[in-house]
């Protein structure tokens, strides 16, 4: 299933970037309690368990609800553009109504929609205790926090304090350093090709197309939303969501959590050797390497590049033939005429391919 999201009436100054150290270590968390499906987490993993004490041991797993399971939002993100600590999470935490707390166990309990699970006018207790039936293994904490919510927020709170500590302070400066460059990256991508630049690359399951103004991403669900001039969108970029996208669409504030470049590109299969040559021989000519140049800025027609690059439309269908074949262009038809345009996937292709082999890397056969 796949979700159409319609940025083309999206001002430039309605996308921002952000990230929450706190959101990110609940992250860490469900890596740490599923390492098997988070291969490029594994050394971390292995390392982070070194560094728990037994009595932190016991609190992930007396945790387990927010650990392995859905991972509810306790941050907003969204008042955080300015880029907070951990210490700042800490404290929105701890100062935060205990119910909030409560609510959002239950929603990692019963899902997106726990009042629909439950019957009409039920009072907190009685919705802890349904999840408590559900899911017994974490009947302690929700019965905990359904008898003094005021408490077990604050013991929730000092175990994530610990946690960080332990786990991931060690590693936050290098993890933070990714989050920079990538919000730099993708912000000259912004001022130069706009909201579509942005969202570009934001993982393998999203595709962008800049002149329809959409970007089609594969999700379980399937949606359709189209932002406004009055709408917003803030990308976070994650060190721990890799191999996943996450999306929260409350309209009219969209939030999507993806993981940074470094993640993606090491997580990517090496390129063949024979893919790589049937790329080096696309990208192989001044000219081609021209209408690559001119269809990544936008789609353009065979008449256009013909008058930009100087050559005859004849040459330039040509070329094009040729970075279809190799995947390096994509054709997409607009009544009469028909427009070209960059695939992003093989142009990263040949990149990695290129760092690879110069790096002396081995290449998969």
């Amino acid at each position: 299933m796949t979700t159409t999201l319609r940025f083309g009436k999206l001002p430039l100054d309605r996308l921002a970037f952000a990230y929450s150290p706190g959101q990110e270590a609940l992250h860490s968390l469900h890596v740490l309690s599923d390492a098997r499906s988070h291969p490029l987490h594994v050394h971390w993993v292995v390392q982070a368990r070194k560094r728990q004490s037994p009595a932190l041991k016991a609190e992930i797993d007396r945790y387990e609800l927010l650990v392995g399971r859905r991972m509810p939002v306790l941050w907003d993100v969204r008042e955080a553009r300015s880029l907070c600590t951990f210490d700042d999470d800490l404290a929105t935490l701890r100062s935060a109504p205990p119910e909030f707390f409560v609510h959002r166990l239950l929603l990692a309990a019963l899902g997106p929609s726990p009042a629909d699970k439950l019957p009409p006018g039920a009072d907190l207790g009685q919705q802890c205790a349904a999840a408590a039936l559900r899911h017994p293994e974490c009947a302690a904490v929700l019965t905990e926090a359904a008898a003094d919510p005021a408490r077990e927020l604050a013991r929730y709170a000092d175990f994530l304090a610990g946690y960080w500590e332990a786990c991931l302070a060690p590693d936050w400066d290098r993890i933070e350093e990714m989050f920079v460059a990538d919000i730099e990256r993708r912000g000259r991508r912004l001022v130069r090709r706009g909201v579509a630049g942005a969202l570009d690359g934001l993982s393998a399951d999203v595709r962008v197309d800049a002149g329809a103004g959409t970007c089609l991403i594969t999700r379980p669900a399937s949606d359709d939303l189209t932002l406004t001039e009055e709408d917003t969108l803030t990308l976070i970029p994650s060190y721990f969501a890799w191999p996943h996208l996450y999306m929260a669409l409350w309209q009219p504030d969209v939030l999507i959590t993806y993981p940074v470049l470094e993640q993606q590109q090491e997580g990517r299969a090496p390129v063949p050797p024979d893919r790589l040559l049937k790329l080096l021989r696309a990208a192989g000519d001044a000219s081609r390497l021209q209408i690559l140049q001119l269809v990544g800025a936008r789609p353009r027609s065979t008449g256009e590049l013909a008058g930009l690059i100087g050559i005859s439309e004849a040459a330039v269908s040509k070329h094009l033939k040729q970075l279809q074949e190799a995947g390096l262009v994509e054709a997409e038809r607009q009544s009469y005429y028909v427009f070209y345009r960059a695939a992003r996937g093989p142009v990263e292709e040949l990149s990695r391919g290129l760092d690879a082999l110069l790096a002396g890397e081995e290449q998969a056969t």
